[in-house]
């Protein structure tokens, strides 16, 4: 899939637009706001265009809210992208955790065949055969 039909929040149509309203926009605009995704939604589109700002001082108050929309946006991804590489940070700890694990697993389990292989008088060194270690 191409990366520019995705979208963080929601789907997009073949087009790339937004197909819906994602619930994040829903629950920000049954709190008397509004967001990025509703003013584009077609409806909205359609009533900007039949009904343009009549005063310049209009337009500039327009373009300021459509500013402060995409303000919010960003922060919106720079957080999610912080939230994102924290955790790329932590699962690479986890799989060195987990590789340190298993290497140490892995000699201690040969260090017990070993062991039990002497007890039995059996030693590999000597018949020059190899050990297969997890």
């Amino acid at each position: 899939m191409d990366s520019s039909t995705l979208h963080p929040h929601g789907v997009r149509t073949l087009s790339g637009r937004p197909a819906e309203v994602t619930a994040l926009d829903h629950h920000i605009a049954t709190h008397g706001g509004t967001t990025f995704n509703i003013e584009k939604l077609l409806s909205r589109l359609q009533f900007s265009k039949t009904h343009p700002p009549q005063t310049q001082s209009k337009r500039i108050e327009e373009l300021v809210r459509e500013n402060s929309y995409l303000r919010q946006k960003i922060a919106l991804y720079q957080e999610t992208r912080g939230a994102l590489m924290a955790l790329h940070v932590k699962t690479i700890k986890a799989y060195e955790l987990l590789q340190d694990g298993l290497q140490v697993l892995s000699q201690q389990v040969a260090q017990s065949e070993k062991r039990l292989l002497n007890y039995w008088g059996i030693d590999l060194d000597d018949e020059g055969m190899e050990v297969t270690v997890i």
